[in-house]
């Protein structure tokens, strides 16, 4: 009879923590029928935990961690074959530090950093091959700064400075598919028909061209 008694006690208690855990786990469906499931405080019904979502045949889509219904830590999304697509971090539910994207061969497609949920600093571009693209400064979600462009053999072939996003001023420089330099161009931000754009003029031919 005692055995009895303390089976049920334990039993009573099994049941009786299983109900105060403060965190439970929630299924729910996207409007493209995409399964999610993540983790949720029962008194405020805040994300606090893990997150995943699904595919519609069940492969795994997306991974992420939430602190007090803000996404922190680092986040993965996945392609069907279950490769990595992206890799990207962040604090407090904003962009922060480290972002890399992939081709679906594996190769990184482009990355750099977050800086106050904007992309900051150098950031690398690859072809598909794993050879350098492009390399170009970031301010505020904008191109600013110097950039350099590469061909596919990994020659320099463009090298200027972007000003407020895609658009070059001052010197510009083209290079051949050797590496020697081309073309020399000065270019201004312009109004023209009520479009903002890089106008470039040449400054300086190499004699071959």
């Amino acid at each position: 009879m005692i055995l009895i008694r303390k089976i049920i006690f334990w039993n009573v208690l099994f049941v009786l923590v299983g109900c105060s855990k403060p965190i439970e786990v929630i299924q729910e469906h996207d409007d493209n029928d995409n399964l999610i499931e993540y983790q949720r405080r029962k008194s405020d019904f805040a994300k606090h935990g893990w997150y995943k979502r699904y595919y519609p045949d069940g492969k795994l889509n997306e991974e992420a961690q939430y602190v007090d219904n803000k996404m922190t830590g680092e986040r993965k999304m996945y392609a069907q074959d279950g490769s990595v697509m992206v890799r990207e971090n962040h604090v407090d539910g904003k962009f922060e530090g480290l972002y890399q994207s992939y081709y679906p061969s594996g190769e990184v497609e482009q990355e750099g950093n977050y800086r106050n949920n904007a992309m900051s600093g150098e950031w690398k571009f690859y072809y598909e091959t794993g050879g350098l693209r492009e390399v170009v400064n970031f301010e505020n979600n904008n191109e600013n700064g110097a950039f350099k462009e590469y061909h596919p053999n990994g020659k320099l072939k463009t090298e200027g400075t972007y000003k407020d996003g895609n658009y070059e001023i001052g010197e510009l420089k083209k290079y051949d598919e050797s590496g020697t330099l081309a073309a020399k161009m000065n270019c201004e931000i312009k109004q023209i028909a009520g479009e903002t754009v890089s106008f470039c003029t040449t400054t300086w031919k190499a004699e071959n061209e």
